[in-house]
């Protein structure tokens, strides 16, 4: 059963019948255009938690370094967590779920593949980086095929320029705007001046529907490869799937 949410035509994706699904079940996966994938040189992720399924399916089909930024999560702060949880008893099944985080970061973060402990965002705190710092920093010469996978709670908004001024350098982006519905012309404002094509959106059904039938989360995907002229009106896509799994998935209506 799927809940109606309402959404400006300009928000409507371009028609692609190339999307894939990369990362886990419900949240944290996410529908990318599969031609970026192979044209992609280097993945630069923003917001890990103790998730990287997105990326661990993405390297699965392609190899290639992976830059991922998040201050708040390291491999010393899952191994606290997984030794506090052995005294738990009475919840065995925390300390097998800590276990497993704690042995798949250390399985993927090797070689290539960086966990860079620091925030991207414009913050002076020595915790942050700005995202032209980090593309400075991983693709130097300005020679690589980027792509993004940003997911920052609300600080994405701070990257928006940077990424306009770097759109050359980028191959495919996956995005999710928060508070949707309060910044829902800065959103149309960023699809209309991006040179890569919105190709997919899909409303977070982990965030509220506002009185007016608002989404206020958005998931939306960015292609640099060449799409056909029509608008995809229908949502969700058949690849889609609700981040809360037994709450309604939301049905996207373009007006």
């Amino acid at each position: 059963m799927h809940k109606k949410v309402t959404l400006p035509k300009s928000f409507a994706p371009f028609q692609t019948s190339l999307l894939i699904r990369l990362g886990r079940n419900n949240d944290g996966g996410y529908l990318i255009d599969s031609r970026n994938i192979q044209a992609s040189t280097v993945l630069i992720g923003m917001g890990l938690s103790d998730d990287w399924s997105f990326e661990a399916d993405f390297v699965n089909l392609k190899k290639l370094p992976v830059y991922a930024y998040d201050k708040s999560v390291s491999r010393k702060l899952f191994a606290k967590k997984f030794l506090r949880s052995i005294f738990k008893f009475r919840k065995p099944n925390e300390m097998i779920r800590n276990f497993e985080t704690l042995r798949n970061y250390n399985s993927f973060f090797r070689g290539d593949i960086h966990h860079i402990e620091k925030f991207v965002g414009e913050n002076p705190d020595v915790n942050y980086v700005s995202l032209q710092e980090v593309l400075d920093t991983v693709d130097p010469f300005a020679k690589s095929r980027i792509f993004l996978k940003i997911d920052i709670e609300g600080s994405e908004y701070r990257l928006l320029e940077e990424i306009l001024a770097n759109s050359v350098r980028i191959e495919g982006m996956v995005i999710e705007f928060h508070d949707a519905d309060l910044h829902a012309q800065r959103i149309e404002s960023f699809i209309q001046n991006f040179s890569l094509t919105l190709i997919h959106v899909h409303s977070n059904n982990c965030a509220f529907v506002t009185k007016n039938g608002s989404p206020t989360a958005l998931e939306c995907t960015f292609t640099s490869q060449p799409v056909g002229d029509s608008i995809d009106l229908k949502s969700p896509h058949v690849l889609d799937m609700p981040c809360t799994p037994g709450s309604p998935e939301h049905a996207i209506v373009f007006r």
